[in-house]
């Protein structure tokens, strides 16, 4: 038995759609995640245009405003950006790149592949193998304004991410699946009337869309789109799994085509069956809004930095 027991702090996962803001408190047990609160948060219709953030100030008060409420002040928080803010990029590196120059190898890439950008740029990447890399850029500027305005409401950024990666990093540790090298995967995830469909394999993403689906039949010719031009680009014939969340009505039509593009899948149901509840929680408002606050989960099941 160890002398000393340190608690696990809650960490906040928070997103900022263009109509409401979304928090999950979450706190790990050991292995075991358990929700202590979930918030939305209504945004004001002029704070948010063309899915950036441009009343910083306003938004600073009401984020404040609820971490005083719920006593969060000083917790760590993991935000989120949309994929559509993010460009990733595949990098081939130079057999001979050492560590001081892959700065720069990088950034030629950059300047070369994405000549759109010509803003200074924040960027992050993962090395695959040694000649090979993925890279997420996106505006610096941009990005500082959203650390900065978040800072001042008493939290403190520890990590920024990529809400397609919490997506699928829910999944991932919800349903403690295991991905095999080399096997391509798939998810569909809906909510409203928006599909959302990703592809990945146990190193990245490898393809995402987001559609409209209003009736089932405009769904699945969608869908079949977006599985040939994912498969395209992945080169592989099949998808080994593929997991569905959202009405039943949509899964029935996409079914008979299913074996079309993957040897298995599984339609999900409730999402939060492998994770605690807090007795404090609300268990009907999380029932009836638990794909509100999938990404804001999965941005926190990961290692956060005690710094």
């Amino acid at each position: 038995m160890p002398l000393f027991h340190f608690k696990t702090p809650s960490v906040i996962g928070l997103e900022i759609t263009s109509h409401e803001v979304r928090f999950v408190q979450l706190k790990k047990t050991r292995k075991r995640y358990t929700i202590m609160q979930v918030v939305r948060e209504p945004l004001p219709a002029n704070m948010v245009a063309e899915g950036k953030i441009i009343d910083w100030h306003r938004l600073t008060s009401i984020i404040a405003e609820w971490v005083r409420l719920l006593n969060w002040e000083k917790l760590s928080v993991v935000i989120l950006l949309p994929a559509a803010m993010v460009r990733i990029q595949h990098i081939q590196l130079s057999p001979h790149v050492t560590d001081e120059t892959l700065a720069s190898e990088i950034d030629h890439h950059i300047k070369r592949d994405l000549p759109g950008i010509h803003e200074t740029v924040a960027m992050d990447y993962h090395i695959l193998k040694s000649t090979e890399m993925i890279v997420a850029v996106t505006r610096q500027d941009y990005l500082l304004k959203y650390i900065n305005c978040i800072n001042q409401t008493g939290l403190k950024v520890k990590i920024v991410d990529i809400d397609i990666y919490a997506l699928i990093r829910f999944f991932i540790q919800t349903m403690s699946l295991s991905l095999k090298p080399g096997e391509s995967y798939g998810l569909i995830f809906m909510t409203a009337q928006t599909a959302r469909l990703i592809l990945f394999n146990s190193n990245e993403i490898f393809y995402h869309q987001d559609y409209i689906a209003t009736h089932p039949d405009h769904f699945l010719i969608q869908w079949r789109t977006n599985m040939q031009m994912g498969m395209t680009l992945c080169r592989q014939a099949m998808v080994q799994t593929l997991w569905f969340y959202g009405p039943t009505v949509y899964f029935d039509a996409i079914k008979q085509e299913l074996s079309a593009f993957v040897h298995d899948y599984c339609q999900c149901h409730y999402l939060f069956h492998e994770l605690k509840i807090s007795a404090m929680m609300d268990m009907q408002f999380l029932d009836e809004n638990e794909a509100t606050f999938v990404m804001s989960c999965g941005a926190v099941m990961q290692d956060i930095p005690r710094w």
